[in-house]
């Protein structure tokens, strides 16, 4: 931490930087996200982040309805679009599927495959009913079976036999014509569910760059939110800053700073010393910046100014004092002089650091000659 913050306190607003480090949280993934993004609403407001990969998640589910609805005019059998999801209740209606799948892949309408399933149900029904007192007439039966329509009925006419002697008809069986009306109105409910997906609370379709937000409802722009991952990290990291100046103690937040880089906490606030010598040139909006004020940014910015206006008046005042020429008054002077004849009148005696010389022809001379003259 920089000397300038330590005496700097961020506790007033510390339950307003908590609710907003508590909103962070992804809806998906539970945890704050490392690849954040500004949402950008259509007709909302509200500052909010959201991960970057959450929203394109999103934007994937949105491309799969518009594919999921595509198909559904070629559909004239309309279960082609369920018949190729495998997943079933129970193994017998696996192999009613696959039947009716025969039938849509042959290229039967819906009206074809009706007829045929209900002219392989009666007959085979007949048949089972037969064969508990004539096996030989009931295969009779089968055979004619076999004969309606093409030939290609027939292959399906043994394997719905097969499933009616071998499947359990006590807990709900359903017959063949009865799963096909149950599959028909299944993709009907299905294709409503992509459309909803696909159009606001209002009923306006959205378009291939919108998404809706699962929390507000509302919608989001995902080209445009993505575009501002970059602004979003920094603006986090601001965040990081504040919650560590208010001392905050969040375990989301702590989980997340726990998987940054050991540095991340220092490039945190290495990015506030940028960010306070000139908040322009992060780019944030009014909007965001006018947040991070409510946050306490701007107790901050007020910190860093009057620290900076201190060091910038003492060095100033320091400038001032070594471009100023030192000047000698008169007075000064005749004391300096006075000062040397009073020194020059004192013994060597009795000067307290003065050190006698030994006694010498050569200073024997000296005294005499000064006596002298």
């Amino acid at each position: 931490m920089y000397k300038w913050l330590e005496n700097i306190d961020l506790s007033s607003f510390s339950a307003q930087i908590e609710d907003f480090v508590n909103h962070l949280v992804d809806p998906a993934s539970l945890m704050i996200p490392d690849d954040p993004v500004f949402v950008s609403y259509r007709q909302f407001e509200q500052l909010r982040l959201m991960s970057a990969n959450s929203l394109q998640e999103m934007s994937k589910q949105m491309e799969e309805s518009r594919q999921y609805i595509a198909k559904a005019p070629q559909d004239k059998s309309e279960i082609a679009l369920v018949v190729q999801n495998s997943n079933t209740d129970k193994p017998y209606e696996a192999e009613l599927k696959n039947i009716l799948r025969f039938l849509v892949e042959d290229g039967k309408d819906k009206a074809q495959i009706r007829m045929i399933c209900n002219a392989i149900n009666g007959g085979l029904i007949m048949a089972h009913m037969v064969a508990k007192q004539n096996e030989e007439a009931a295969m009779t039966i089968i055979n004619r079976l076999k004969q309606i329509g093409d030939n290609n009925v027939a292959p399906l006419v043994d394997e719905y036999w097969k499933i009616l002697q071998s499947s359990d008809k006590t807990s709900g069986f359903k017959l063949l014509p009865q799963y096909l009306e149950e599959l028909i109105i299944q993709q009907a409910v299905e294709l409503e569910s992509h459309r909803k997906k696909l159009r606001d609370d209002s009923g306006e379709d959205l378009t291939k760059d919108e998404v809706i937000c699962p929390l507000t409802r509302q919608v989001i722009n995902a080209s445009n939110s993505r575009a501002t991952q970059p602004h979003a990290t920094q603006f986090m990291m601001l965040i990081v800053v504040l919650a560590q100046l208010a001392k905050i103690k969040n375990s989301e937040l702590d989980e997340f700073i726990s998987t940054q880089e050991h540095d991340y906490v220092n490039k945190c606030f290495e990015l506030l010393q940028q960010y306070v010598k000139d908040p322009q040139q992060l780019s944030f909006t009014t909007q965001q910046h006018k947040f991070l004020n409510q946050l306490g940014m701007n107790k901050v910015l007020q910190q860093w100014k009057t620290q900076s206006d201190l060091e910038h008046h003492s060095v100033r005042t320091e400038d001032k004092e070594n471009s100023e020429p030192k000047t000698i008054s008169s007075d000064s002077v005749e004391k300096n002089k006075n000062g040397s004849v009073e020194k020059s009148q004192q013994s060597p005696s009795s000067c307290r650091f003065f050190k006698l010389a030994p006694k010498t022809e050569a200073t024997e001379k000296t005294f005499s000659h000064a006596y002298t003259s």
